[in-house]
């Protein structure tokens, strides 16, 4: 079975790209207790308080359709929620992208 090349593009438009950066930034202003860098991905950690787990699991559904490329992962524990956002050598400008989103 021959490896499947995943496209580096999000199937959103440039409208709907717009509000779900607004989205994470608003999730950004009001919970983000840390962000880091590490290879090939970025960890956004944000304050578990009441409904934060929801909004960052929805906003990492979403974000798996529209760009399959990425890998997201959401864990709870210690009192945050962390987003895991992987990718490609070739998407590094995908994560710095949301690396930015959250400052």
């Amino acid at each position: 079975m021959e490896p499947v090349e995943l496209r580096l593009a999000c199937s959103l438009t440039p409208a709907e790209q717009s509000h779900r950066t607004d989205e994470f930034r608003e999730l950004a202003r009001s919970a983000l207790a840390s962000r880091r860098r590490e290879e090939g991905r970025v960890v956004l950690s944000f304050r578990a308080e009441p409904g934060v787990a929801d909004q960052v699991e929805e906003l990492a559904r979403r974000e798996r359709k529209c760009c399959p490329f990425l890998e997201l992962r959401v864990e709870p524990g210690d009192g945050l929620v962390t987003l895991s956002i992987g990718a490609a050598p070739d998407a590094q400008r995908v994560l710095d992208a949301f690396y930015e989103l959250a400052s």
